[in-house]
């Protein structure tokens, strides 16, 4: 079992400058919990301090930080794990240990009361936000190995994407690829990333979406055609990029999911970053409470177009041009840095949570048509949305994006395009809002409502 500590940027700094403040002084961190399939990940809550940590604070579910100028022994590394609650312990290097780190947990499950006694080794300490780093923790039986700056390792067939490693950097092109994607909705703006994100290299994806592909799809969607009508969009579309569009030379992992997020929410939970294509509130919701409880990046785009003329009106083509108004939100929201509700929320937020919290929901047994639910759409506004996220997460892997980003992009009536973008400021709001205050809950969140 691969034992993980999930650390936010914001917090990670936040415990780099109570450190260096007070060296000697151990950080305390309330943390949840996330367990996958052969990993159990800690995600990091908060930073309540050390030895001013609030009474009771060492009981809690919590992870101690502390530094070090020297190898610690084994024996320091598990001391802490002897307090009520404390689950793991990290130890970072200072001086001449710069850029090294240490780090144990109890064993998952733990079976006696003595857990301190039976602990796992930290693998790494994954730090989502600018640059997404992570940092490799030396084991107890690594204790005095020589710590190595690791190079990069190149693709067997670099030439394939030598034009993007040439654009983004070795480095960055390496930390863009080696993450875990999870695209919730795949139709067409969803469709269009995958295979921009297969074809620039990255090898793990994860597609979620429990449409079948119908033949209004066909002329904006990306990897279908005739013969899939009437198949799940994510089996289509994973198979074409499997076909078409990963390397033959590396491994690439691309999994299909054809159920409803609310269901499939396990299946988002290995991944780094999570993409929401969605075309309905709720689903939408859904995505940012899965990121916000589990410390994921969240990509959020919307596409839309308006017509201020009536329905009948539409049929002539001079009076829709002349009044269409059209655009693209497109939001990048980091864990620890507000989220979906405090940045921007959604047009119907208690709609959204009604059909979450089924108190509203009803089955739906007529159906509808897609021109009773939304006016059109355009493969041009549906590239131009995947182009800015996708570049959105590259400039995020190169750290030009150190918080939360939201690029608004309209045409106005004349085709003139105007793109704002606004950078979410620490506020008020994020410490009232009820989902920035579960973030990091993990499983404990999961049947999270607004009460």
């Amino acid at each position: 079992m691969r034992t993980v500590i999930v650390l936010p940027t914001p917090h990670f700094r936040t415990v780099l400058r109570r450190l260096l403040e007070s060296p000697r002084n151990a950080v305390c961190c309330p943390i949840g919990i996330s367990i996958l399939e052969g990993e159990v990940r800690y995600l990091v809550r908060s930073v309540i301090g050390g030895a001013n940590a609030p009474d009771g604070a060492t009981r809690m579910q919590s992870i101690i930080v502390s530094t070090v100028e020297r190898v610690p022994d084994e024996a320091t590394l598990l001391v802490p794990l002897r307090a009520d609650g404390t689950v793991a312990h990290i130890v970072i290097g200072y001086g001449a240990l710069e850029g090294r780190a240490w780090g144990v947990a109890r064993a998952i499950p733990a079976k006696s009361k003595d857990s301190y006694q039976r602990f796992a080794i930290v693998d790494s300490i994954i730090l989502p936000g600018a640059g997404m780093h992570e940092l490799k923790v030396s084991s107890p039986a690594q204790l005095n190995a020589v710590q190595r700056s690791q190079q990069p390792v190149l693709p067997p067939n670099l030439e394939r994407w030598s034009r993007t490693i040439g654009a983004l950097g070795t480095r960055v092109w390496q930390r863009l690829t080696s993450l875990r994607i999870a695209i919730i909705g795949c139709g067409r703006t969803g469709s269009l990333i995958a295979a921009t994100l297969v074809r620039m290299g990255i090898r793990n994806l994860t597609l979620i979406d429990p449409d079948t592909v119908e033949e209004h799809n066909l002329g904006e969607m990306d990897g279908v055609n005739d013969s899939d009508i009437g198949h799940t969009k994510v089996k289509a579309l994973a198979d074409f990029l499997q076909r078409h569009c990963a390397s033959s030379h590396a491994e690439t992992s691309i999994r299909a999911v054809a159920d409803p997020i609310v269901i499939a929410y396990g299946a988002a939970l290995a991944a780094d970053v999570i993409f929401s294509c969605v075309d309905s509130d709720a689903a939408r919701l859904a995505s940012g409470i899965i990121a916000t409880l589990f410390h994921k990046v969240l990509v959020d785009i919307g596409t839309g177009i308006h017509f201020t003329t009536t329905h009948s009106q539409i049929c002539n083509p001079q009076s829709a041009i002349r009044h269409r108004i059209m655009g693209a939100d497109i939001r990048l929201i980091l864990p620890a840095d507000g989220c979906l509700v405090c940045f921007g929320n959604l047009a119907n937020y208690e709609e959204a949570l009604a059909e979450l919290s089924q108190r509203n929901r009803k089955e739906r047994t007529d159906r509808k048509y897609w021109w009773e639910r939304r006016m059109g759409s355009l493969r041009t506004l549906n590239m131009l949305a995947a182009s800015v996220a996708v570049q959105m997460l590259c400039d995020l892997a190169a750290a030009r994006i150190r918080s939360s980003t939201w690029v608004h992009v309209q045409y106005d009536q004349s085709s003139l395009v105007r793109m704002e973008r606004i950078v979410r400021r620490a506020s008020e709001a994020q410490v009232n809002c009820p989902l920035c205050i579960r973030a990091g809950l993990g499983l404990d969140g999961i049947t999270w409502n607004s009460e």
